[in-house]
């Protein structure tokens, strides 16, 4: 970590599966700022999520680690919308590693990032940051019923 200069870390784990630590690693004893925020894959992510995720990308200091359990599903859609947001790739582009092998997979259970990408394809919406605050919330509900 110190080697990386990597300043924040941002676990994509479930709060009862995570803690400050990546195997071997302290966070907090490398110094390095430490966020949970829970980006189910299972199904679409929650909206509050997905904008508490964007406002972290504009906040936090970088660079940055983000993780998860298998380092798949859930790090590869927050490493897209990083992609995009942050390096300004356009969502096709900033979504093609999710499309390939072995990050292209779409297991039954853990579709959310992808059923996520369909609906930006589908809505195709000039400002992210305001879709997932205006939009999404509409459409998450309409979808999932929560």
């Amino acid at each position: 970590m110190k080697r990386l200069g990597i300043k924040t870390a941002i676990d994509l784990r479930r709060p009862e599966s995570s803690d400050a630590t990546l195997g071997e690693v302290d966070f907090e004893a490398l110094g390095v700022e430490y966020h949970n925020l829970h980006l189910r894959s299972s199904r679409l992510p929650r909206p509050e999520a997905v904008a508490e995720f964007l406002r972290l990308l504009d906040e936090v200091e970088r660079p940055l680690l983000l993780y998860c359990k298998r380092g798949k599903d859930k790090t590869g859609f927050g490493s897209a919308l990083y992609r995009h947001v942050v390096c300004g790739e356009d969502l096709d582009t900033a979504w093609q590693q999710l499309r390939r092998i072995p990050f292209g997979h779409r297991v039954k259970g853990h579709e959310g990032p992808h059923d996520f990408r369909d609906l930006l394809e589908k809505e195709s919406p000039e400002d992210l940051r305001e879709w997932v605050n205006s939009r999404y919330p509409d459409l998450f509900r309409e979808i999932c019923g929560e």
